[in-house]
């Protein structure tokens, strides 16, 4: 189990890694790094399930502000979001933000819930 603890690990914090050049870096190093963080202490034997139960929390609620950008692109008919790096359109930043919670919150979860 501590290889998996590992690898999420060092999932995250590559994500936060990535996050540098972003616009809105100061949101997403900070909660990929806490994903890390909450994994790493897991591989050291220590267990933060209050700390993941409020991430829980935060990116829960997080995920519902973008539910409005989320039903905006599926009634457009889902344009491709993937097709350059630079977000064009609004929808585009915001849909992909949100398959990033989508990334995190079964790790918090996990971590909150389960992690025993």
């Amino acid at each position: 189990m501590k290889a998996t603890h590992t690898i999420i690990g060092i999932l995250f914090a590559l994500f936060a890694l990535v996050q540098c050049n972003d616009p809105d870096f100061y949101i997403w190093i900070p909660a990929y790094g806490l994903i890390s963080f909450l994994a790493f202490s897991k591989v050291f034997g220590r267990s933060n399930r209050k700390l993941a139960f409020f991430a829980a929390i935060v990116f829960g609620i997080w995920c519902l502000t973008y539910l409005p950008a989320l039903i905006d692109w599926i009634q457009m008919g889902m344009p491709n979001i993937a097709g350059s790096m630079k977000a064009e359109e609004p929808h585009i930043e915001l849909v992909r933000e949100f398959g990033g919670l989508l990334i995190c919150m079964p790790v918090v979860v996990y971590y909150a819930f389960l992690g025993k």
